[in-house]
């Protein structure tokens, strides 16, 4: 059984259809290799080990990504205007991982980056019926090369960093030193949904390391729902 085929199946569930591939092949290939499995046998798809890669890739999938699609709402037009108290009125933004942000802005050279065709899709056609030279394109912020992405004033990691996390570990310094920005801005949902139930979540000890010994200049407010982090990259 190829790759292509796993993933193709991977991907029949409705939340999870319309995911870049590369994310997933990604995945499948790195349990492959870690479980020493070999998929080309006969039958791949009705051994043991398919169904358990299959069920935990699932499971991984829906951690990092099905269930923040799902809960959109718009961000209130004062929490951009406290980060752009801090940023300067934003010349350029780069959105990784923008989900449906860019909705809840009307601005020239926002270029919004996300693994979700549809949410891409969503994206373009808001930027061309308003007339903004915008873009809109799928990208894997795993697996993607940062070399094609553009130099800007603000970078948005909305929300976005956590189910990184959730699939590839420690990645998140990594993510954050090849972005070509003036600032980074950094969110984190002080709720999340896990089992339909609302989870309180209190710090990221994690990201607060990072910040510590990476980047020591940035700033930090909160909303009800959201903690926010801007990081200044140059002076």
């Amino acid at each position: 059984m190829n790759l292509l085929e796993i993933c193709s199946n991977i991907k029949k569930k409705k939340e999870l259809k319309d995911i870049k591939d590369s994310l997933v092949l990604s995945l499948v290939e790195s349990y492959l290799k870690e479980n020493n499995i070999n998929s080309d046998v006969k039958n791949f798809e009705k051994t043991k080990n398919y169904k358990v890669m299959f069920k935990e890739i699932r499971k991984k999938l829906r951690k990092s990504y099905g269930s923040f699609k799902e809960y959109y709402e718009p961000r209130k037009k004062e929490v951009y205007e406290k980060i752009f108290e801090i940023t300067g009125s934003p010349k350029s933004i780069l959105d990784l991982g923008c989900g449906l942000t860019p909705l809840d802005l009307k601005l020239n050279n926002y270029y919004a980056y996300d693994i979700s065709s549809e949410n891409i899709k969503k994206i373009s056609e808001y930027f061309k019926k308003n007339n903004l030279k915008s873009k809109a394109e799928l990208f894997d912020l795993i697996n993607d090369n940062y070399e094609k992405l553009p130099k800007v004033h603000v970078c948005f990691l909305l929300k976005v960093l956590e189910s990184l996390e959730a699939i590839k570990k420690n990645i998140s310094l990594e993510i954050l030193n090849k972005i070509k920005a003036d600032f980074i801005v950094v969110s984190f949902a002080k709720k999340v949904l896990s089992n339909n139930q609302i989870i309180k979540k209190k710090g990221r000890r994690w990201f607060k390391r990072i910040l510590k010994y990476n980047f020591k200049n940035y700033e930090t407010f909160d909303t009800d729902d959201e903690v926010f982090y801007i990081i200044r990259l140059v002076f």
